[in-house]
Order: structure tokens, then sequence, then C-alpha cells
């Protein structure tokens, strides 16, 4: 287990040192900024749409994570874990880490506009509660996210152009797998996809947010995410990796 932590840290360390967290939270603080200022904002619509935006951000973020790796830099930590069960678990909740320090960057925007009077931003007073299903709601999205985004790494696809399109056409599908579950040529497809479209098909018409959809929701979603970094890790094991 030493050696797992010992892993996670380091890899956050390489993670900030390359900087590789800039451009994606730019990218998010602009929609948040965005998205707020658009006053009244119902709180359950701006979540809505922060969840889909995060885990487009999470996708492209896995995918910057994987690509960067080095070869030789990933056997070298192989060698200094021994066992390759505490390697992969070392990479898979490191890829969780990372989620869940963007679902706190992504809820601290609306909590902090959330103290200001009903006038200011929000149709409504936003409550403890809708913080914290939000926040369930954009991690579950964030984990499935970036394991979406890592899961045809180079260990896995070696042509990166046509692993960047399918990644790319699996987190737009996502997205739109509300809409897209009506025709059944694609409807056993939506299957193999986290539930993300589900929150807006959920809470399109609600004033509040629901503990019991929410936790479904969230359980759903962190599932996909720990099935994808799973099968991510078998078939790098099969590789040779």
């Amino acid at each position: 287990m030493r050696s797992v932590l010992e892993m996670i840290k380091y890899r956050l360390h390489i993670f900030f040192k390359r900087h590789l967290y800039v451009m994606p939270m730019v990218v998010l603080a602009l929609f948040d900024g965005f998205c707020f200022s658009l006053k009244p904002v119902h709180p359950i619509t701006g979540m809505i749409m922060l969840c889909f935006v995060l885990f487009l951000i999470m996708v492209w973020t896995g995918w910057m994570i994987m690509e960067k790796e080095d070869p030789v830099e990933e056997q070298l930590l192989q060698l200094r874990v021994v066992r390759k069960r505490s390697y992969y678990m070392g990479k898979c909740l490191f890829l969780l880490a990372v989620g869940l320090i963007f679902a706190v960057f992504a809820l601290a925007v609306p909590m902090l506009l959330s103290v200001q009077p009903i006038g200011g931003v929000f149709s409504r007073p936003v409550t403890v509660g809708d913080l914290a299903q939000a926040f369930l709601l954009l991690l579950g999205c964030s984990c499935c996210g970036i394991a979406l985004g890592g899961l045809l790494s180079f260990q896995v696809m070696r042509d990166r152009k046509f692993a960047l399109l399918l990644t790319l056409l699996l987190a737009v599908v996502t997205v739109l797998a509300s809409t897209l579950k009506k025709y059944a040529v694609v409807g056993w497809f939506m299957w193999l996809l986290p539930p993300v479209s589900d929150i807006a098909e959920v809470y399109v018409s609600c004033e509040y947010f629901q503990p019991g959809q929410t936790t479904i929701l969230f359980a759903a979603m962190v599932f996909y995410g720990i099935l994808y970094l799973l099968v991510h890790s078998a078939l790098c094991y099969k590789r040779g990796f």
C-alpha cells in the first residue's frame, strides 16, 4: 500500500510539474465565468451544463495525461514497485485523484456565488444540499470522463489519430446519448457509455436535486469510470506494459 501511495504522489508531482492542468482549468474557469454571468441562473440548469462541460474537459485531460507518458519512465516505475498490481492501482487512483481535484475546482465558483443574495446570480437560494449533490454529480462526471479519455492510450492503440477520433466520438455520443437512445440501431451501444446525459434527462424539469436520483447517477458514473480503468489496465498488462 505504501508503494501505491508513493506512486500517486509521484504522478501528481509530475502532473503539476508539467503543467498539464493549466489549459483544462483555464477553459473550465472561463466556462464558469460565462455560464454564471447570465443572470439569473437556475441552480439546476447551471449545474447540468457544468457537468457536461466538465466531462468533456476531463476526457481531454485524461487523453493528455496518457499522451505525455514516457514509456521508459513507466517501465522504471514498474521496476520500482516490483508488483504490477501496485503499479496499475497507483495509476488508476492517480487519475481518480485528478478527477477529484477538478470536481472541487468546478464547484468553487458556484459555491462562492451562492453566498450572494438571490437577486445577484441565482434565481433561487442555493442550499447546502444543492451544493453537496452538485459535487457528487461533478465528481462522477469527472471520474468517468478522465477514465474514458485515457482508455485508448498508446499502450492500447498504436494508431494515435484513430484513437483520438474514436475517443472524441465516444465523448460526444456520451453527452448526446439521451437523444440517440430512440434509435434502435445505436440503442444497445449506449450501455457501454456512462450515463452522463441522464443528468439532464432526470433534472430537466426539476426545481431541486433529488438525493435518491443523484446517488444512483453518481454510483453509475463512478462504476463506469472504474470499469474503464480496469479494462485499460487489463489491456496494458496483456500487451506487456
